[in-house]
């Protein structure tokens, strides 16, 4: 999707969601908006990882985007990782924003997203390694830097 195309759907779709003040999302400054969802995330943080979990009973990568989504901002986004990959648009490693969502491949598919928080440290849920569960991670750690397949910006 060309960056007019996804700002031309985001301003007709996101307008129409509210937060819970009843402010437009239009209406929230950017960096509002960013802080918004990471503080949303972080909410969540040392929740235990479960599959398909959208609840603080347990959550899995997409359920975290999810849940922070729609804490933040009301917005139903895309509920897969894949999906999500699809839905925002693709940025360069140097263009990461805090905010932005960062996605990881095994064997050509998304498998994984975290909110990059900034500082090359990400936030997600975790379902392997020596910790689970709702977490912060560093992009330059080995597996993540292995297994990174991009970013993605959900936000304007």
């Amino acid at each position: 999707m060309t960056h007019a195309r996804f700002v031309c759907c985001f301003l007709l779709i996101f307008p129409l969601f509210r937060l819970s003040a009843e402010i437009p999302l239009a209406a929230v400054s950017t960096d509002d908006a960013r802080t918004m969802l990471i503080e949303a995330a972080q909410k969540y943080r040392g929740v235990p990882y479960r599959y398909g979990g959208m609840s603080r009973q347990g959550l899995d990568c997409s359920g975290l985007v999810y849940l922070s989504f729609r804490d933040s901002f009301k917005v139903e986004v895309p509920r897969r990782a894949e999906d999500l990959y699809h839905w925002t648009e693709r940025l360069e490693k140097a263009a990461i924003q805090p905010g932005d969502l960062v996605f990881f491949q095994r064997d050509g598919h998304i498998f994984h997203v975290g909110i990059y928080i900034g500082d090359g440290w990400f936030f997600h849920s975790a379902s392997d390694g020596p910790k689970t569960g709702v977490m912060y991670s560093r992009l330059n750690e080995s597996f993540w830097s292995r297994s990174y397949a991009g970013a993605g910006r959900a936000l304007p």
